[in-house]
């Protein structure tokens, strides 16, 4: 996992974690930006993505930002965080009901694309008069 550590003070464009697949071979860090490894098997990577991307915790975490336009954040700012753990079973349903909350999104967005693909085939045909 990557997060960035600078963005724009007073905005919501830093501290914002990612999931990076396991195939990168290749890896360009720079110093805005921190890499996140889990070195315990108690917490699902699923779960932390999801606890540092609520609204309060980033909150609690930009607000350890140095600068006064573009906001700075430190390793040490992110690593400090205490973090809630509960039960490894808890962790991985809601690692389930994440993962199926992605399905059915990816899914609602093939399907709006096919429908306005349909929809603008029909206003090319009427406009054709094919209609």
């Amino acid at each position: 996992m990557i997060m960035t550590l600078t963005g724009t003070v007073g905005k919501d464009d830093y501290a914002n974690i990612v999931e990076v697949p396991d195939h990168y071979e290749r890896w360009l860090l720079n110093q805005r930006v921190a890499k996140v490894t889990l070195k315990s098997d108690q917490i699902d990577k699923h779960y932390l993505i999801q606890y540092l991307m609520t609204p309060h915790v980033k909150t609690l975490i930009r607000r350890m930002n140095r600068g006064v336009r573009q906001a700075n954040l430190r390793n040490s700012d992110i690593f400090s965080q205490r973090i809630p753990v509960p039960p490894k079973e808890l962790q991985s349903r809601f690692a389930c009901l994440i993962e199926q909350q992605r399905k059915v999104r990816e899914k609602m967005c093939r399907e709006t694309r096919e429908s306005e693909d349909l929809f603008n085939s029909l206003v090319q045909r009427a406009f054709k008069g094919e209609l």
